[in-house]
């Protein structure tokens, strides 16, 4: 009896074995489709998530556009037939306008563009440009009027017309004193 006692306890720990084997081989494959359910949902939400990009993009306000739509006065997407208020019926003013701050923002780029450069620079710039060299703040206003005539058509005595300014150089030498300081409004002299 004591051997075919041994020989039920061996075959039921041989079911023991087998039945353990058996859920260990479910447990690993029911963790293997986790895995594999867990990676295909990661994919598809990282389509999903380029999808809605790019759906972003394309019904995205496209700046760019509508800023140069500012810029060139030209109808747009959203013009749909609108009429573009003036405050006169001829444009010519509108025109001169524009063109006046044309002049203005070509004169502003290149004071920008001289305002860094030094003696040397500024005198190459002169032959280059036919100015005559002066003091370097003079040179550079010289080469900016050059420019000016040159980009617009114009000779820069009638740019100094145009904009009502006159040049008027003023010496340095303080000498010269002027006769009505130190007179009353009534011409008499005043003393202290």
């Amino acid at each position: 009896m004591a051997a075919e006692d041994y020989h039920a306890f061996a075959l039921q720990h041989e079911e023991e074995v087998n039945l353990l084997q058996d859920m260990r081989a479910k447990e690993v494959e029911r963790r293997k489709e986790a895995e594999l359910e867990a990676e295909q949902l990661k994919e598809k939400l990282d389509r999903l998530e380029i999808e809605r990009a790019e759906k972003m993009k394309t019904t995205g306000t496209c700046l760019r556009a509508r800023l140069e739509v500012v810029i060139d006065d030209t109808p747009g997407p959203s013009f749909r037939g609108k009429k573009k208020a003036t405050t006169t019926k001829n444009d010519n003013a509108t025109k001169i306008d524009k063109l006046k701050n044309d002049k203005e923002v070509f004169v502003k780029s290149n004071h920008l563009d001289l305002r860094p450069l030094k003696k040397d620079a500024v005198q190459a710039i002169c032959e280059k440009e036919g100015v005559q060299y002066t003091p370097l703040d003079k040179a550079k206003e010289d080469i900016v009027k050059a420019r000016l005539a040159r980009a617009f058509g114009t000779s820069i005595e009638e740019i100094t017309r145009q904009n009502g300014v006159g040049i008027e150089e003023i010496s340095d030498d303080n000498t010269a004193v002027s006769t009505d300081l130190g007179k009353t409004a009534d011409g008499e002299d005043e003393v202290s």
